[in-house]
């Protein structure tokens, strides 16, 4: 998820961009523009949906979805903001 989420944003690859303080926590959705849902229960299931899209496909994650730090405290993310901020507070 890292590397969809580095190119959405622009920022540049780096060596230690794999290293997160944490996990998305399971399940958690993507909606497409037309109103499909894909709700998403695993590392498996994320990689295969993800795989699966084309150019064409536009899906955007459906807030809140909660993270989980290393621990074990969790944290609700509401928005692209938000999780952005998650992020950025593991550096």
């Amino acid at each position: 998820m890292v590397p969809l989420y580095n190119d959405c944003y622009g920022i540049e690859d780096c060596d230690d961009c794999g290293v997160l303080c944490f996990e998305v926590v399971f399940p958690f959705t993507f909606v497409s523009d037309s109103g499909d849902i894909q709700t998403i229960n695993d590392y498996d299931q994320l990689w295969a949906f993800l795989s699966s899209l084309t150019e064409e496909d536009t899906y955007v994650i459906s807030y809140p979805v909660n993270v989980e730090f290393e621990d074990g405290s969790q944290q609700t993310a509401n928005s692209d903001e938000e999780f952005a901020a998650l992020y950025d507070s593991c550096e």
